[in-house]
């Protein structure tokens, strides 16, 4: 799917498609799970399925210091362990987990409002 959105934030990553196989990022292809901030992308982040997420990878995520982190779980929403969701909430950052084309044009939603949101994006289908 296509996302249409402005200019405003011209230098920050921004999602500009996806796919049930890849994700285009500032007219880059990527056909692998991501992490994608503002100021950050990072394709090869390593989990490939909700189920292979564990408390390790989101030392990444924390390290970006976001107010809010949307995870994007595939094709459908897949909830996380409970110890994924109160390792990032015992930090006060905010965490919503939905499909990764909800989770693709939240985060440019967010990020074109100035927020400081970090995206976990999985494909599995999308």
């Amino acid at each position: 799917m296509k996302i249409l959105f402005d200019n405003g934030a011209a230098n920050n990553y921004r999602i500009q498609s996806y796919s049930a196989d890849s994700f285009t990022i500032n007219n880059e292809r990527i056909t692998s799970g991501i992490l994608i901030s503002a100021k950050r992308l990072i394709p090869d982040w390593p989990p490939q399925t909700m189920a292979d997420l564990a408390t390790q990878h989101l030392e990444t995520i924390i390290a970006l210091e976001p107010e809010i982190v949307l995870f994007g779980t595939g094709k459908r929403l897949i909830f996380p362990d409970e110890m994924i969701i109160s390792t990032i909430t015992s930090r006060y950052i905010g965490v919503e987990f939905m499909d990764t084309g909800a989770a693709c044009r939240s985060y440019n939603l967010l990020m074109s409002d100035n927020r400081k949101v970090v995206a976990a994006l999985l494909l599995q289908g999308v």
